[in-house]
């Protein structure tokens, strides 16, 4: 069961959060693609439209962060027609896919696996990585 958005931003894969029904991951519906585009440190938050064009949700939320990613946002922002929203012109970075990241914690299904192969203790701890980990297409 997937419960969790896809987080990849990058020039060959500009959807970079994708959900379908966040609260029924099974049940087959449009796919709604948020991102964020614009100059490092000066992202917007915007939506692809299904010609693929990005639409700026700026106006309606201040960014894909916090409370704008909670149940009740992400039901707003999916009841909404992308149409009816502004097009931004040119072709943007695009940018993390999420804003106000601290940090990363990495855990793999293979964790204890890897450390087998190595001939080393599975640790105890979590790995770690730094929020510039959430980056976009590019550090322009």
């Amino acid at each position: 069961m997937k419960l969790f958005p896809r987080l990849v931003a990058n020039q060959n894969n500009p959807h970079p959060i994708r959900y379908t029904n966040p609260f029924n991951p099974f049940k087959k519906e449009p796919t709604m693609k948020l991102l964020r585009y614009g100059n490092p440190g000066h992202e917007k938050p915007g939506i692809l439209d299904a010609q693929g064009h990005i639409r700026d949700l700026s106006g309606l939320i201040p960014d894909l962060a916090g409370h704008s990613l909670l149940p009740d946002s992400i039901e707003y922002l999916a009841s909404l027609n992308p149409e009816s929203l502004s097009i931004v012109p040119g072709n943007p970075r695009i940018g993390p896919c999420v804003a106000g990241v601290g940090k990363f914690l990495c855990i793999g299904l293979n964790y204890s696996d890897h450390a087998a192969e190595s001939g080393m203790a599975v640790p105890t701890n979590t790995s770690r990585a730094p929020p510039l980990s959430a980056m976009g297409d590019s550090l322009k």
